[in-house]
């Protein structure tokens, strides 16, 4: 497959991530975690630190390190995003969502704070890899239903079932 036709097939991409038990890293001291369905679980814990991640995902992932396949999907370099959190928090407005880019060698190049449910981002033309993370800024409580990631040009005019899976037209 040439770089074209793998371009042609991101346009009106759309990606759900949800907060799987075996997969990404959780923050586990002091936390209860409830996961009642694939796109509701239930996350509290009244006394970590600001800073602290509370959950994180990986875009590459090593299957004998981590027991998990593919966590993020692939993005292309110099497209613009969408990324839109769709959670509840409590208190309000105290989880971050940061997105961390890597180079080919592992090491950081960029790094993107969200502090809104609905933000843009450009992926990185020399970005070889990143992470999605929630960060604790005085949260307590967290009712997490999943992440969107969609391309920019994304058409908005989706059906969805029952199932709260999405198809677009």
């Amino acid at each position: 497959m040439n770089f074209q036709e793998s371009d042609q097939n991101m346009v009106n991409q759309h990606a759900v991530i949800y907060w799987q038990s075996n997969i990404g890293k959780t923050y586990m001291y002091g936390s209860t975690i409830n996961y009642i369905t694939k796109d509701h679980v239930i996350f509290q814990n009244d006394l970590f630190s600001v800073g602290s991640i509370v959950h994180s995902w990986h875009s590459l992932s090593q299957y004998q390190a981590q027991r998990s396949g593919k966590q993020l999907p692939l993005l292309l370099a110099g497209i613009e995003y969408q990324l839109t959190l769709n959670a509840s928090v409590v208190p309000e407005k105290a989880m971050y969502l940061q997105l961390k880019f890597y180079d080919r060698y592992e090491n950081i190049i960029d790094r993107i704070t969200i502090k809104d449910k609905v933000e843009k981002f450009r992926y990185p033309e020399n970005a070889y890899a990143y992470d999605v993370e929630l960060i604790n800024v005085g949260v307590k409580k967290i009712v997490f239903n999943n992440i969107e990631i969609n391309d920019a040009n994304f058409d908005n005019q989706q059906i969805s079932n029952d199932q709260g899976l999405y198809v677009s037209n």
